[in-house]
């Protein structure tokens, strides 16, 4: 008997395709088009996306999305295979215990989904 063959192909590690979101406006602070990117992430996971990265911009003026987490959260309720991650994280305004727990509770929660 013969060793089994691995072939080099089937090996080697896959790509992944992911998406990020900063949305941001002008001067003024805009309301976050929240809709238009759960949409697009539904259908970016249909075409085959693993990932979206969601960025936390809590002071920057126009920026569409102070909190990341409940992005996720969202984005992963409304999908089933997509990976969700969010950075930047703006650490220092946010209790370590509190960021720690909803991440455990979102990676919980979706299946192991938190990047």
């Amino acid at each position: 008997m013969e060793p089994a063959v691995v072939h080099a192909a089937a090996a080697a590690p896959r790509v992944r395709l992911g998406l990020r979101y900063d949305p941001q406006g002008g001067s003024e602070r805009v309301p976050s088009h929240h809709g238009e990117h759960l949409s697009h992430v539904v259908a970016a996971e249909a075409r085959g996306a693993d990932l979206v990265w969601i960025s936390e911009r809590p002071f920057t003026k126009g920026a569409a999305i102070p909190s990341a987490l409940p992005v996720c959260a969202s984005l992963c309720a409304a999908t089933s295979t997509i990976r969700s991650g969010a950075g930047p994280l703006n650490l220092p305004i946010h209790h370590p215990l509190r960021v720690a727990e909803d991440a455990a509770t979102l990676d919980g929660l979706s299946g192991g989904r938190l990047e």
